[in-house]
């Protein structure tokens, strides 16, 4: 953009946002504090809808060779051009100069700030007497409480439940000990089993339920829900498939980057979801999601990893947290799996003390893991490890050789892209995954297809070693 001209933009924003009935507030200077402070005294007083206050301005305004040029984004000022500009502006002209008439209006702005602070504090003291429960539930929202026994949350385990399900009736029960726990779905509420059935659906006009129906629009959902976490006081859930987290990734990011602790759910979390086609399974999603920093990312395996998941989400009061839940049923191990385990990011479910091979793996393949196990018990000692949340197993390099210890051959197997795994095996080491886009098939021919079957490992296994 150059001296007023775009380039390739002509949307008349301000016909579009009154079409959609919001309020504009346009013929706005952007760079009078006078124009601006009345434009958003009006904003305020309009308590029905948005408002869009549309400020023209002037790139570099009062900078000579750069206003109304779009240099100025990149190339530093001058020393001259800077000296120019503070005299244009009435500031002094030397370095870090700060005129004193600044540290006045900020010392009387302090003084107005701590007595509005001061009437703040009584009208939240006497909302505290006169409504004594609701100040509770409001502060334990504010503070992300969350202790309480999680034994008490008792859902049932079930021969061919998927463990979306688990997720969902899990939900639905940490809802009644944390009444600050709002969500909703890119509309798959009944896909991705995330819903608060016993509670009604937040409407216009109507803001007492606990269910948003953010329609087909992952992007704006994600986005809201980093919103709603900013404002405090309610922590919400936000779930759809997990091939659609690409609609999400820069709030998710923003949100990592934030420290804002959002809980995303995704499901349909890989292959597996078969007959949907390639559109539908997410390839690189889970591994690229684990690669934000700042972001925790939970792929748990049976209806006991489910409860644990929930537990380290609603714990969690820094990062933001993804769990990654498989549409398919996945059978239990018998190995119960303690909170303080599970917090390890990885822990063995099935296998001898001295193995010869380990097998990591998450979520739905840890049951194919165990499959591989039982082909080749035979002739090798192998161990089985369920590694739900793999980057925090990464931080801890010392956990993380001690389960590999003395091992043989380090196995992964995981229905995505299956790059990050290579920073966690030792040693020789093999590697079962996905890096091209899949097909529309039943879930259980992909994965042949793909050589993810027990069968196709263990025999690959065995070719190795020998």
């Amino acid at each position: 953009m150059k001296n007023g001209e775009t380039l390739s933009f002509i949307d008349d924003i301000k016909k579009r946002f009154e079409s959609a009935n919001w309020q504009v507030i346009s013929d706005v200077d952007g760079s009078s504090f006078s124009d601006l402070e009345a434009a958003f005294k009006k904003a305020k007083v309009e308590q029905k809808r948005p408002t869009l206050i549309v400020a023209d301005t002037v790139i570099a305004k009062g900078i000579a060779g750069k206003e109304g040029d779009s240099s100025a984004h990149a190339s530093p000022l001058g020393k001259e051009e800077i000296i120019e500009m503070k005299k244009k502006a009435g500031l002094p002209t030397g370095d870090f100069e700060v005129p004193e008439k600044v540290y006045e209006y900020f010392s009387d702005y302090l003084a107005e700030l701590k007595k509005e602070f001061a009437e703040w504090k009584e009208l939240e003291s006497n909302y505290e007497a006169e409504f004594e429960k609701e100040y509770q539930e409001l502060m334990s929202g504010i503070e992300l409480e969350a202790d309480f026994d999680l034994d008490v949350l008792d859902v049932q385990e079930k021969e061919g439940k998927p463990i979306r399900n688990y997720a969902g009736e899990y939900y639905q029960l940490l809802a009644e000990k944390l009444p600050y726990l709002v969500g909703g779905t890119a509309d798959l509420s009944a896909s991705t089993r995330i819903n608060l059935d016993q509670y009604p659906d937040i409407k216009r006009g109507y803001f007492a339920g606990r269910n948003i129906k953010f329609g087909i629009r992952e992007h704006a959902m994600a986005a809201a829900a980093g919103g709603i976490m900013l404002h405090g006081g309610l922590r919400p859930v936000t779930a759809t498939y997990l091939t659609f987290s690409d609609y999400m990734r820069p709030s998710i990011r923003m949100a990592a980057l934030m420290g804002l602790p959002v809980i995303y759910v995704f499901t349909h979390d890989s292959i597996y979801v078969g007959e949907d086609g390639p559109t539908h399974q997410p390839i690189e999603q889970l591994e690229s999601l684990r690669m934000i920093p700042g972001l925790r990312v939970i792929r748990p395996a049976t209806e006991t990893e489910v409860k644990l998941a929930w537990k380290a989400a609603v714990e969690e009061k820094n990062k933001p947290v993804i769990l990654v839940m498989a549409r398919q049923n996945v059978n239990a191990y018998e190995k119960e799996i303690s909170a303080a385990e599970f917090e390890k990011g990885a822990f063995v479910v099935s296998g001898e003390a001295e193995p010869d091979i380990a097998v990591m793996a998450s979520g739905s393949e840890i049951e194919t893991a165990l499959e591989v196990k039982e082909l080749l018990k035979r002739d090798y000692r192998v161990r089985i490890i369920s590694v739900p949340e793999k980057e925090k197993l990464y931080q801890n390099q010392n956990y993380l050789e001690l389960l590999l210890q003395n091992v043989k051959l380090s196995v992964a197997v995981e229905a995505g892209n299956p790059t990050g795994w290579y920073r966690i095996l030792r040693g020789s080491a093999l590697i079962f995954g996905v890096e091209e886009f899949g097909f529309s098939a039943a879930g259980d021919e992909i994965a042949a297809e793909f050589g993810l079957t027990a069968e196709k490992i263990a025999e690959k296994i065995k070719k190795y070693l020998s």
